[in-house]
């Protein structure tokens, strides 16, 4: 293909015929303690070709790990990789391949793990080992979510299986990243309280053997097909109190802590006072569907008795209603109503307009004051430098109450925009790629946005010493967690730390006893303390001197191992490329540039000549300029060749290209919708009332359910509900949106918190325990 040094992408240099390293194997084991997961990566690959090969593989792992560790075992031999400065690194690499010695190299690149195995002889088997350590995130239940992204790991074989699968034409333009390698994955877990509920939406077959209460061993012998990312949820008893772990390195004697805590700050007042601003400009056009459907889940997870409005900008603005009106079906109805009617079909980008309107209000004499004001912005679009300035100095000059929460759509978006306005209001911002499902991430910032605040937040450690500044948020919103790692200065360990601050202006405060503190010995907490340490350091020798100290991975330090051959590799290397499936690009992004130099292989050829046209496959390749350097994306060309260039003209406007890509997305939505058997969960919430039920008629009809599995159900509540077929109506709906759409469940979670809410005002003796077995039960009706 592209016979050249100049490569982007992961642009693979070789022909259709030759074979490629087998990836034979592969086999994930994780060691997770309460919230810290430490993970081995071991992969064992084939050199089946008849010359020798310098393979290079890239994966992606979460931002947050740790890498720490690089094994490679061949030929009867263990090679533990040494942590050096990345210059140094490279250099003994280099040499290595010079002289016709093994070498292998781990170092960081733009964010990506590289991987480099120089000189593999001709049908030499090597088993790679990669280490990491990272923390597990809090769900808003509280509980624990480990994640592992195995989409970004290399699963690869060789080209000619692939040729079994691929025509040629889709075999060039594809790096080696066939998702057909065997994986197995184990996970021990442990933590310091027992644990309720193991499970796995992405990988419900899990094997699980508990060991003891707080003890499991989990199990996947052979993970299905296509590769999904691993997702594991752990749910403990007691999940909103303070918890901690002092860690001994066994090899110093020297501690470290991990502190966490994730309060419970969910509300039950109503005094909150809702306005999404929505951004309806014409860029907006190909989001609006999308749009639309996460509106009308927002405005069906709003609380009871709160208050609320919609307002729509492009370069002027409207409201739905001139002022905040309550929640209720009237005011549900009209919102739903305007939704639906939504267009992309207001101009521009004019934010400051409708920000004046609507925060204005907020000081009139009848505006109550008690009232929670939370403002939602949505909004693809820039807006000029002029604008920008009149909206810090608006919001830095009004004395009103209130927090924005602000979301940036696709690559237009302008990040400054969406943070600044978030920030200064005490509020968050989050920007979200074109390909990623907002409805979920809007759902879980209103959750924290209609929640409790811990306010004033202080931890006083008393007498521990540790190492670096605590970086102590100073308040906490309804989902929010603290994760604090800290190496601990000198023997002291057994002090208390105080946890403290206001919520709703009552104040809070939790000690913990370190005597009573869960201990285990190791070195993760450690790694990660001082990972997290060294991204606050400003001198670039303190960093690299901690990463050695440590042997952590970072921007200034690589993993180095050589082999030191009997017999010299002399002849010239194949540079093979293994890379997972990435996401596509899209083609208005697709850069045409001299690349950077990053791959081992690339960096020693240094070529100075440019790619000319007789490099580039010719078809439906961009033409390239003989007097310029190109790179070209894969993914890039990938879709220009599947969904534009049909013919064999390349003038393709762009704006017809993104109007075909949103067809093409809308049309396949539209068709699976279509052969989905029932309702989608979104149809299901739109049938809710503003109070929280559902009506037993249309639940029936619109799930065709038979009315005489429901009659025992509803009978026995008839003495013990004031409103039977609407208690039994939201039951079964409750049981369909947890028994058939339980992965988007973040989504829903506040439409289910305010039946739960409704039905303990109709039975007031039942607890929440007892309509939670409810629900259980109507799963039979289904």
């Amino acid at each position: 293909l592209l016979q050249s040094p100049y490569q982007m992408f992961d642009i693979t240099s070789r022909t259709s015929t030759e074979q490629n390293p087998v990836l034979e194997s592969t086999s994930i084991f994780v060691r997770s303690n309460d919230a810290i997961a430490d993970v081995a990566l071991v992969q064992n690959f084939h050199n089946l070709s008849d010359v020798p090969i310098e393979c290079v593989l890239t994966m992606s792992p979460e931002k947050s790990s740790v890498v720490y560790a690089f094994e490679i075992e061949t030929e009867g031999k263990v090679l533990v990789s040494k942590v050096m400065p990345k210059e140094s690194a490279e250099n003994k690499y280099d040499d290595a391949i010079a002289r016709g010695d093994g070498g292998f190299l781990l170092q960081r690149e733009e964010g990506k793990l590289v991987i480099s195995v120089g000189n593999i002889a001709p049908h030499q088997k090597l088993k790679a080992t990669v280490r990491w350590i990272d923390t597990l995130t809090f769900r808003s239940n509280g509980s624990l979510r480990f994640w592992l992204p195995l989409q970004s790991f290399p699963m690869a074989k060789t080209i000619r299986q692939q040729q079994e699968i691929k025509t040629k034409s889709e075999l060039e333009i594809e790096t080696n990243h066939a998702s057909t390698v065997p994986i197995a994955l184990e996970m021990d877990i442990e933590t310091s309280r027992q644990i309720s509920e193991l499970r796995s939406d992405s990988h419900p077959t899990i094997q699980q053997e508990p060991i003891s209460p707080s003890h499991y061993k989990i199990r996947l012998e052979s993970l299905p097909l296509p590769i999904a990312n691993f997702e594991l949820l752990i749910s403990h008893q007691e999940p909103n109190q303070p918890n901690a772990i002092l860690e001994k390195d066994p090899t110093n004697g020297s501690h470290a802590i991990q502190l966490t805590f994730f309060p419970l700050l969910e509300s039950d007042q109503s005094l909150v006072d809702v306005t999404f601003i929505m951004d309806r400009s014409g860029s907006m056009a190909n989001k609006m569907e999308q749009t639309k459907e996460m509106l009308h889940m927002f405005l069906r997870s709003l609380p009871i008795g709160s208050f609320f409005n919609l307002v729509s900008f492009g370069s002027e603005f409207a409201s739905l209603f001139p002022e905040s009106r309550l929640y209720d079906d009237e005011s549900l109805k009209s919102a739903s109503d305007h939704v639906s009617g939504m267009k992309a079909n207001m101009g521009g980008t004019n934010l400051i307009d409708p920000l004046q309107s609507i925060i204005g209000k907020f000081s009139h004499a009848s505006s109550d004051p008690n009232r929670q004001r939370r403002i939602f912005v949505l909004t693809d679009g820039e807006v000029v430098s002029r604008q920008m300035e009149q909206i810090r100095q608006f919001l830095g000059s009004t004395e009103a109450a209130f927090k924005i929460f602000s979301f940036g759509i696709g690559d237009g978006a302008s990040p400054e925009l969406v943070h600044d306005i978030a920030s200064m209001t005490g509020g968050s911002s989050e920007m979200i790629p074109s390909d990623v499902d907002m409805q979920p991430i809007i759902m879980r910032q209103l959750m924290r946005a209609i929640g409790l605040q811990l306010e004033d937040l202080k931890i006083d450690w008393h007498s521990l010493k540790v190492q670096g500044d605590p970086a102590v948020p100073t308040s906490l919103m309804n989902g929010d967690a603290i994760q604090l790692l800290h190496i601990i200065d000198g023997d002291a360990v057994d002090s208390d730390i105080t946890i403290s601050g206001l919520i709703d202006s009552n104040p809070f405060q939790h000690t913990l006893n370190l005597k009573n503190a869960k201990r285990i010995e190791g070195q993760c907490i450690h790694r990660m303390a001082a990972h997290a340490l060294i991204g606050s350091l400003s001198d670039p020798k303190a960093r690299l001197a901690l990463a050695l100290h440590h042997s952590l991975v970072t921007s200034q330090t690589s993993f180095v191992a050589i082999e030191t051959k009997s017999e010299k590799i002399e002849s010239t290397m194949k540079l093979i490329e293994i890379a997972p499936k990435r996401k596509r690009m899209p083609l208005e992004k697709l850069q045409m540039i001299s690349p950077p130099m990053q791959k081992p292989m690339l960096r020693r050829l240094r070529a100075s000549k440019p790619i000319t046209n007789s490099m580039i496959p010719q078809g439906n390749f961009l033409e390239a300029s003989t007097n310029h350097s190109y790179g070209f994306a894969c993914d890039a060309v990938e879709e220009w060749n599947e969904e534009c260039c049909e013919d064999d003209s390349f003038e393709i406007p762009i704006s017809q290209t993104r109007e075909k890509k949103s067809k093409k997305k809308e049309n396949k939505q539209k068709k699976q919708k279509k052969e989905s058997s029932g309702s989608s969960y979104q149809d299901l919430c739109k049938m809710q009332s503003a109070r929280g039920f559902w009506d037993l008629d249309a639940i029936t009809k619109n799930m065709k359910i038979d009315m005489a599995k429901v009659m025992p159900i509803l009978n026995s509540l008839k003495t013990v509900v004031a409103s039977p077929d609407l208690f039994v109506a939201t039951l079964i709906a409750l049981a369909a949106l947890e028994k058939k759409f339980k992965q988007a469940e973040n989504s829903w979670r506040l439409v289910k918190a305010k039946s739960i809410k409704w039905m303990m005002k109709e039975a007031p003796s039942m607890s929440e325990k007892a309509i939670q077995d409810h629900i259980a039960q109507c799963y039979q009706v289904l």
